[in-house]
C-alpha cells in the first residue's frame, strides 16, 4: 500500500469511529485537528448522519463567517435545509442560498427534525423554552473558553467538539491568576480541561492528516503539537518556480531556496543596542522587498496539480504586534498593500495563501517573555501557507533562545508553559538551521 493510501485508512478509521460514537449517542467526542484537516468537514459529515437518522442537531461556530460558511456547505454538498440562527441586529444577512432559513427570535426555533446554526455565544443566551437538541457540534472547538462552554449544555446532552489544540487560546480581558488552581479554570480552552478533567471520559480521536501543508512543513508544524500528524501532499504536489533575474539581489538566494523546500529563513543583522522592540523598519523592509521580488521574478505556483502566477492575492503577510503590521503595509506599497492580506495572528487563524512571509515572534527581543514564548501564535503563522513560507527575523534568534534560562512562574502543579513553549520554539528554529534553511541577507536591503 502507497503511503498516501496508509493515510487514507487512518483518516478512514477515525471517521469512522466518530460516526460509530455519535450513533451510540456518546454524550462527549472531541476530535483534535492539526491545520487544514478539514475540521469543518467533520462538522458536516457528522450533522448529515444525524440529519438522515430525523435528529434535531445544533451546530456552534465561533464567528458568525464561520457560521455562514457551516450553512453554506451544508446545503450545497449535502442538500439538507438549515436554519441560520442570527441576533436581532443581524439583519443585513448574506446570500446563503434558497435553503437557508433565517430567523431571529428563539420562538421560531423548529421543534422538529432540523439543522439549526448559530454562534457559541448566541447558544449561550438559548435558554430552555423548547426541548433540547439532540447533539450540539462544535467547530473549532479550542478557540472556546470553558466559561462559554458551561452556558452550551442547556442547548444538547451530547456534544461533539472539533479543533485544533494549536491555534491561540481564547482571549480573555481580566486578571485570571485567581483561577490559576482550580480545578476548572473558567478561561481555559474547553476541550483541553475536558480532556484532563476527571469524571468526564470523552470519546478522543486525533485526525491524522494535514490538507493544507506541503509535505516538508508539517515536520516543523509537528513541533508544537502533542500528537502526529503527516501531509497528505506528496512533493510533487506543491512547489515554486521562479524566473531568471534580469538584475540580481541579494534576495534572489531566498527565493531560488523556497523553491527546493517549503519553509526558508532570512535573518538580517541585530544591531549592538538590540533589536527594534514592536516596530522594526528595516525587517519589514525586508519581507516586502521580498512579496516585490516574487511577483518581480515572475514565479509561479503548483498547487495539486494546478499552476497558479504569483501576484500579491497568492501572498499573506502576519506580525505578532500590530504595529508591525503596519510597518508591512506602509513598507509593500500602494499597488501590492491593497493585494497582500497582512494581519495578526488572531486574525490568521482559519485563513491561508499560497505563500507566506511572516515575522518571527522573538525577532523584536533579546530577553523574551511568556507572551513572546507561547507558541501559539506561531503556529497560526507558521501554518497558513499551502506551498511556500518565508520567515524573516533579526539574526539572534537562535542565540537568544538557546541562552534563555525562564523562570518557572507558575503555580506549583501546574505545567511550565513557558518552559514548553523555549523548548519548541528552539525545536523549529532548529529544523531550519538543520535543512540549511536560515540564509542572512546584509544591509540595506534593495529588492
Amino acid at each position: 500500500m502507497t503511503r498516501r493510501g496508509r493515510l487514507k485508512a487512518r483518516i478512514d478509521d477515525v471517521r469512522r469511529k466518530l460516526l460509530t460514537a455519535v450513533v451510540r449517542g456518546e454524550p462527549l467526542v472531541i476530535v483534535k485537528a492539526p491545520p487544514g484537516s478539514g475540521k469543518t468537514r467533520v462538522i458536516l459529515e457528522v450533522a448529515a448522519l444525524l440529519r438522515s437518522k430525523g435528529k434535531r442537531i445544533a451546530i456552534a461556530g465561533q464567528t458568525n463567517s464561520q457560521v455562514d460558511d457551516i450553512c453554506r456547505r451544508l446545503t450545497e454538498q449535502f442538500e439538507f435545509p438549515v436554519v441560520r440562527f442570527c441576533s436581532s441586529g443581524n439583519r443585513a444577512r448574506g446570500d446563503l442560498g434558497e435553503q437557508v432559513t433565517w430567523i431571529d427570535q428563539t420562538k421560531e426555533l423548529p421543534t422538529g427534525a432540523a439543522i439549526v446554526a448559530t454562534t457559541a455565544a448566541k447558544w449561550g443566551w438559548y435558554g430552555r423554552p423548547h426541548a433540547p437538541f439532540d447533539y450540539l457540534l462544535i467547530d473549532e472547538a479550542w478557540q472556546l473558553a470553558f466559561a462559554d462552554f458551561m452556558l452550551l449544555d442547556q442547548v444538547a446532552p451530547r456534544m461533539v467538539m472539533v479543533g485544533d489544540p494549536g491555534q491561540i487560546a481564547p482571549v480573555v480581558s481580566i486578571d485570571t491568576a485567581r483561577w490559576a488552581t482550580s480545578d476548572a479554570p473558567p478561561h481555559v480552552a474547553a476541550p483541553e480541561l475536558l480532556l484532563n478533567a476527571n469524571g468526564a471520559d470523552p470519546v478522543a480521536l486525533e485526525l491524522p492528516a494535514s490538507y493544507r501543508l506541503p509535505h516538508d512543513s508539517v515536520r516543523a508544524v509537528n513541533e508544537f503539537y502533542d500528537f502526529e500528524f503527516e501531509s497528505w501532499a506528496e512533493p510533487a504536489d506543491r512547489g515554486t518556480e521562479f524566473g531568471s533575474p534580469d538584475n540580481p539581489s541579494e534576495l534572489d538566494p531566498v527565493l531560488d531556496a523556497l523553491s527546493n523546500r517549503s519553509i526558508v529563513a532570512a535573518t538580517i543583522p541585530t544591531p549592538p543596542e538590540g533589536p527594534p522592540l514592536e516596530e522594526d523598519r528595516e525587517l519589514a523592509q525586508l519581507a516586502a522587498s521580498l512579496v516585490h521580488r516574487m511577483v518581480e521574478r515572475g514565479g509561479r505556483l503548483t498547487v495539486d496539480g494546478e499552476e497558479i502566477e504569483v501576484n500579491g492575492r497568492e501572498i499573506g503577510m502576519c506580525a505578532t504586534h500590530r504595529r508591525m503590521n503596519s510597518r508591512l503595509v506602509e513598507s509593500l506599497g500602494p499597488d501590492l498593500s491593497s493585494q497582500v492580506l497582512v494581519d495578526t495572528a488572531e486574525r490568521w487563524q482559519g485563513l491561508e495563501r499560497p505563500l507566506m512571509v511572516i515575522v518571527h515572534p522573538v525577532s523584536g527581543t533579546t530577553d523574551p517573555t511568556t507572551f513572546d514564548l507561547q507558541t501559539e501564535r506561531l503556529c497560526v503563522m507558521a501554518s497558513r501557507h499551502k506551498v511556500g513560507l518565508i520567515v524573516v527575523s533579526r539574526d539572534h534568534v537562535r542565540a537568544t533562545l538557546d541562552e534563555l534560562l525562564p523562570v518557572a512562574e507558575q503555580h506549583v502543579g501546574l505545567p511550565d508553559i513557558t518552559g514548553r513553549g523555549l523548548g519548541r520554539q528552539r525545536a523549529f528554529w532548529a529544523d531550519l538551521e538543520q535543512s540549511d534553511a536560515v540564509l542572512e541577507i546584509g544591509l540595506p536591503i534593495s529588492s
